[in-house]
């Protein structure tokens, strides 16, 4: 009826309007892109033809939201892969675009990466109809926060066709944490995961969440635990791995991101995202922390026990679109090596799981 309709209108525009109190709280921070729409007949037929199998190949729909650079790392490697991208970001444009395009992808382009940055006024129809006809969502945040429920709703609204929800969740078995881990967040590194009881509690009532929306709407939810996130920019550009392409500099942010946060005489971030290209994937939340050695692990340049690097992280997050299989949840870790792994080399990691 008329009513229903003006009912449900409102709703929506009542949790759109959490969304901005969220922005201008800080929850998620800064405004997001511009928007343009690019869908045709043929590539929506195509995507239909791939969800009905479960997973959502290269071609698919990709909705990312969340904040900080390992949503952007997502939103990056999505586009990469094949996949037809908006990202809802959770920051300025400008430091988005420079973190996307400045040295060494000055002049560049991502084909397929859009970046939204109106969701209310003129351009709230074409928001609702991207969320509504989305392939799949990825929700990734940095920092120690998670999207409230009221959040989660405006991201998959009851119109939504996504047939999977990647979210970026934590290692909240609580093994390898304890006052050392606690003291080195507090003196080295604020961004160490140190797993306290509140932030885990947050953790749980999101996965709780998602998994009930997306019941609801007869999607699959895969959780991506990560640890300590570090890392996430493109190595060093002059190395070898830089100029022949080996390394995770394609996969990275541009070099502005070593500028962020706080500064270290030494680039120790630089460096991990050089020689910690490694990656290991668990099935569960069975990842320990590092424990006693939380203080040396908390700015160390080699992969530690409890590490997550952010581009690995945006990897997994985007190869589970993949998987046939739906409805588990897997640990990421990160290990030494300066090369990540190839397709193949991924493929092979998700069968263990």
């Amino acid at each position: 009826s008329k009513l229903e309709t003006a009912m449900a209108r409102s709703g929506i525009l009542r949790l759109m309007a959490r969304v901005l109190l969220g922005m201008a709280l800080g929850f998620l921070p800064g405004r997001a892109f511009g928007f343009l729409p690019r869908t045709s007949a043929g590539r929506s037929a195509l995507r239909r033809e791939a969800v009905s199998m479960g997973a959502v190949p290269p071609g698919g729909k990709v909705v990312v939201v969340g904040n900080g650079p390992v949503m952007l790392l997502a939103a990056k490697r999505a586009a990469l892969e094949g996949y037809d991208t908006h990202v809802v970001a959770a920051a300025s444009a400008s430091r988005y675009n420079e973190l996307l395009y400045s040295m060494p992808f000055e002049g560049e382009t991502i084909e397929g990466l859009t970046l939204v940055e109106q969701i209310t006024g003129d351009a709230e129809p074409a928001f609702d109809e991207l969320l509504a006809t989305c392939d799949a969502l990825i929700i990734a945040v940095d920092g120690e926060t998670c999207l409230s429920d009221g959040l989660v709703d405006v991201v998959l609204p009851t119109t939504s066709t996504a047939k999977r929800v990647v979210a970026m969740s934590r290692n909240l078995n609580g093994k390898g944490m304890g006052p050392f881990v606690v003291a080195s967040k507090t003196a080295a590194n604020n961004e160490v995961w140190a797993c306290n009881g509140e932030a885990k509690k947050a953790y749980q009532s999101f996965e709780a969440k998602i998994k009930s929306k997306a019941a609801s709407l007869t999607a699959d939810v895969v959780i991506a635990r990560a640890g300590t996130l570090k890392g996430g920019g493109c190595g060093d550009v002059t190395s070898e791995e830089f100029s022949t392409g080996t390394g995770t500099a394609k996969f990275g942010l541009a070099d502005a991101f070593y500028k962020e946060g706080n500064q270290d005489i030494v680039n120790w971030r630089m460096l991990y995202d050089i020689q910690a290209c490694g990656v290991s994937l668990e099935k569960g939340d069975t990842v320990a922390g590092p424990g006693f050695t939380g203080v040396f692990a908390a700015t160390s340049e080699s992969a530690s026990a409890g590490d997550t690097s952010r581009i690995a992280m945006a990897a997994a997050m985007v190869y589970a679109l993949r998987e046939e299989k739906g409805g588990y949840d897997f640990s990421v870790a990160s290990t030494d090596s300066r090369v990540p792994p190839s397709e193949l080399e991924w493929g092979l990691l998700f069968s263990k799981l």
